[in-house]
């Protein structure tokens, strides 16, 4: 059986995603990022009273996370922390149809979204030189 995570190179290992091989995405602002092979996710950090309404793994919002994900890690200058949300938004809305769950997940994001960008951000710098081949 071909399943959802057979069709998106992504795995599970342990608690986290592992992408197995480079994905294209083709931000609002028309520029095309490879997201690497071996980059590590959370996807989306659903809060445990929440799993009901979004499960752990859905196709559409894993390709709509993993870039996502990909921003905030890697603090791109041209990509702030609100052109992420968005584009975490415009790709739900383009891949699911259940526009309120997308909404509510998007103001999750700018509401709480902060506390990982800025968790982040001391990171940020090392993960763009590992994952742009040595120069942030």
């Amino acid at each position: 059986m071909n399943t959802a995570r057979d069709r998106f190179p992504i795995d599970l290992v342990d608690d986290h995603w592992v992408v197995r091989e480079d994905v294209t995405h083709e931000g609002w602002d028309a520029v095309e990022r490879i997201i690497p092979a071996g980059f590590e996710t959370d996807l989306a950090s659903v809060p445990w009273m929440l799993g009901w309404l979004f499960p752990r793994f859905n196709e559409a919002r894993a390709r709509a996370a993993l870039p996502h994900d990909y921003f905030y890690r890697l603090q791109l200058p041209n990509v702030s922390r609100q052109a992420a949300d968005r584009m975490f938004l415009r790709d739900l809305m383009i891949r699911n149809r259940l526009v309120h769950r997308a909404i509510l997940m998007y103001y999750g994001l700018r509401m709480f979204g902060w506390v990982a960008w800025k968790k982040k951000k001391k990171q940020a710098a090392e993960m763009r030189a590992r994952w742009n081949g040595g120069t942030a």
